[in-house]
């Protein structure tokens, strides 16, 4: 076998390992959360969970929150509800330009770190309707496993009466809501509820509501 042929050969094996690479729904916080290992070779590099699971391609859906674009390279942050990450491309992304802010994304992508930074290199991303958040939340909530709780941790403890105080924080950013979302600040102001701070970002991680803007939130 010559030179030639041997480079086809490798090149061809390593296209076929990478096919089997499947894109795992998954959320922003696991990804955040988890550690990122560099391989050598052909295998993949891959983001091990903290439930040990490992990903190298992710399926997401999130609202986008910032968007730059400086000649064909165009970065995007995503936030859905348990974080927020950063979309980096080099080249054009086909259909970016009808990706604004507050635009439900589907994104198809590999996890990347730089700088201690992880963010996703996207190859597909497309406009989805905002029910679908809704949906791969609670479809997320029943298939992700349960990472192991320490005995100790600083996560705030709510009183009994936090669903009460939820459905009154979703029931006004409903009335308050005309289709861009409600500032947390106004929200903060108008509905009296105690550790009311604590409450909206537990809602967030929990995917009752979500981020649509900077310092705006939706119902979703």
């Amino acid at each position: 076998m010559n030179h030639a042929e041997v480079l086809f050969k490798n090149s061809k094996m390593s296209e076929e390992f990478q096919e089997r690479q499947v894109a795992i729904k998954t959320n922003i916080n696991t990804i955040q959360k988890g550690q990122y290992f560099t391989e050598e070779g052909w295998k993949p590099n891959y983001l091990l969970t903290n439930t040990k699971q490992k990903i190298s391609r992710v399926n997401l859906m999130g609202v986008v929150i910032d968007k730059e674009k400086n000649g064909a390279m165009t970065n995007f942050s995503l936030d859905d509800g348990t974080g927020n990450i950063k979309l980096r491309s080099f080249e054009e992304i086909k259909n970016s330009d009808h990706i604004s802010l507050g635009s439900a994304i589907l994104v198809i992508g590999k996890i990347r770190i730089y700088n201690d930074e992880k963010y996703i290199a996207p190859e597909i991303v497309k406009n989805i309707d905002q029910e679908w958040l809704k949906v791969r939340n609670n479809e997320l909530k029943n298939q992700l496993p349960k990472p192991v709780v320490e005995p100790e941790t600083d996560e705030v403890v709510f009183a009994d009466n936090f669903d009460s105080d939820n459905k009154k924080i979703i029931e006004l950013i409903k009335q308050l809501d005309s289709g861009n979302g409600v500032l947390i600040e106004i929200i903060k102001k108008k509905c009296q509820v105690d550790q009311i701070d604590g409450l909206i970002d537990k809602m967030l991680k929990e995917g009752e509501i979500f981020q649509n803007l900077p310092g705006k939130v939706k119902v979703l």
